[in-house]
């Protein structure tokens, strides 16, 4: 048949069936639940039985009324039948979950990880009865919190920026808040897991002993399972988790392993101390960030994964030395060895790497705890940082101080909680100022240690940097938890409009930071 046709309401083109393939069809014997379909291997029309509740399996459904529809679930990994109104309450759920965590990756990344919702991986309890802290990053900030029994969230409290608050709340729940905050729960300190840190797909270096993978759904039920780092063979899983709910993985062995969710879920681990130890103590205990292109992270013990084969990765580092390495999916790379194993987070040991593919790093114990900090996205970068527990009068970076890296130079303020300045401290490069455009490819760096600079203890309080950084935090414990000393945590931050930086490339090809004196003059510095 050639052109087209029409005839009232029937019309035939070139791409439809011919219609003498209609002639002398012949169907015998149909029934209540056959249709006619056109079988293109015999060229001829056949009876087919239509969909059956006998397809899907050994389905057992009963009393089914007017109003029900078959839903398929995945924590009973079974059929049953559902009402249609709580089907919708349903869809709107996971409407909800996918909206509020794509809202909340938006505002981690454009600065404000602390503002992103958050959810506390464990909670054992403490010698004085807490199981964690928050620390506020901004004046009146209303904290909203939603327990793993709790239907909805319900405001917690209110708190000015640098103050902190001592909670005894189960692991899993999750806090919201309108100004951003950071919290850790014991064992001290375990950090809260980040929803713009939130992923399906996670690679990870397990350290040392047996490690636990937290993982927490991002508001939508999930299946997590651990996989070995060649993404076949199953370690642990999968897990189902509801909406906001948790689940643990185990692995044992010092190497790679790969996580895998089909909904976007919050992700940490720790690992215990090994045989022998009795009391309830963990150690490196860290944030597992989705797998990027640019990070910041220390050099000490510092492990590469990639993603994909011959993955190319760059480092500059804080002292002005540079070079590349090849990393293969499956086969961590030890780049601390290559890059010099600077301890004690210092300033000289920050890298900052650019990958063809991505990549995800940590860095591990400073010789004096026994954590380990993940090597930290650039799109999560901030600019303020609540002190979330004791940095004591020890003078060992190891043991007690605040170190900031960034892309940028610039200049970094600790305060009290009474917004009260207590100190400054710079953020520089190995050459500073920039000679060449190429010279700002290098981190910039600081240290700020209390019981040098201070003479004193903080226990609460903020540090502000006029350039966005990546924060850690050396704690040497404190009364509300534990006697610990040098447990060191990567630290989310927040970035308020006020003090937001304004970084501009000039014409010739130096970074400049806008800068504004008391006097309203203004300049771009190189930063």
């Amino acid at each position: 048949m050639l052109g087209t046709f029409s005839s009232g309401m029937l019309v035939t083109n070139e791409d439809s069936l011919l219609l003498n393939q209609f002639n002398d069809v012949v169907i015998t014997s149909p029934s209540h639940d056959q249709t006619v379909k056109y079988d293109e291997i015999s060229s001829n029309w056949v009876n087919s039985a239509m969909f059956t509740l006998q397809d899907l399996g050994d389905v057992n459904i009963s009393s089914v009324s007017h109003n029900d529809v078959l839903i398929w679930n995945a924590a009973t990994n079974s059929w049953e039948n559902g009402k249609l109104a709580s089907l919708l309450t349903t869809l709107e759920a996971v409407v909800n979950g996918i909206v509020a965590i794509k809202l909340s990756v938006y505002i981690g990344e454009i600065g404000d990880s602390a503002k992103a919702i958050s959810v506390a991986f464990t909670d054992v309890t403490s010698s004085s009865a807490f199981t964690m802290a928050i620390g506020s990053c901004g004046d009146n900030n209303a904290i909203y919190k939603k327990e793993p029994t709790d239907m909805n969230f319900s405001f917690l409290t209110t708190l000015d920026k640098g103050q902190n608050l001592n909670l005894n709340l189960p692991a899993g729940t999750v806090f919201q808040s309108t100004q951003g905050i950071s919290g850790f729960s014991t064992p001290f300190p375990m950090p809260f897991g980040i929803s713009n840190f939130s992923d399906t797909y996670f690679r990870f270096y397990a350290l040392r002993q047996t490690n636990v993978v937290h993982a927490t759904s991002a508001g939508r039920d999930s299946l997590v399972t651990l996989y070995a780092s060649d993404e076949t063979t199953i370690v642990d899983g999968p897990n189902f988790v509801s909406a906001y709910g948790s689940t643990t993985l185990t692995c044992n062995a010092n190497t790679e392993f790969v996580v895998v969710a089909t909904t976007d879920i919050f992700c940490g681990t720790k690992g215990d101390r090994g045989a022998g130890v009795t009391t309830n103590r963990y150690i490196d205990m860290r944030l597992v960030p989705p797998m990027s292109t640019e990070i910041l992270v220390h050099s000490r013990n510092s492990r590469l994964s990639a993603q994909k084969l011959n993955t190319s990765v760059t480092y500059h580092r804080r002292n002005m030395t540079t070079g590349s390495v090849t990393v293969q999916a499956g086969t961590p790379f030890n780049l601390g060895a290559v890059t010099g194993n600077q301890t004690r987070y210092d300033p000289n040991g920050w890298l900052l790497l650019g990958a063809s593919a991505p990549i995800a790093s940590f860095s591990g114990a400073d010789q004096n705890g026994w954590e380990a900090t993940p090597g930290w996205p650039l799109t999560a970068l901030a600019q303020l940082f609540p002190i979330l527990s004791t940095i004591g009068t020890n003078t060992s970076a190891a043991t007690a101080s605040i170190s900031l890296a960034s892309p940028y130079e610039g200049t970094a303020r600790v305060y009290d909680e009474s917004k009260a300045l207590l100190g400054t401290f710079d953020v520089t490069r190995g050459t500073s100022p920039a000679t060449t455009p190429d010279d700002q490819k290098y981190p910039a760096s600081g240290q700020f240690i209390p019981g040098v600079s201070l003479g004193a203890s903080l226990t609460s309080g903020y540090v502000e940097c006029d350039v966005p950084c990546v924060c850690i935090m050396n704690f040497d414990g404190s009364s509300t938890f534990t006697s610990d000393a040098g447990d060191e945590m990567s630290i989310p931050g927040s970035t308020p409009d006020e003090i937001k930086a304004q970084i501009r490339k000039d014409p010739d090809g130096f970074l400049r930071r806008r800068s504004i004196d008391n006097s309203g003059v203004e300049t771009w510095v190189l930063c």
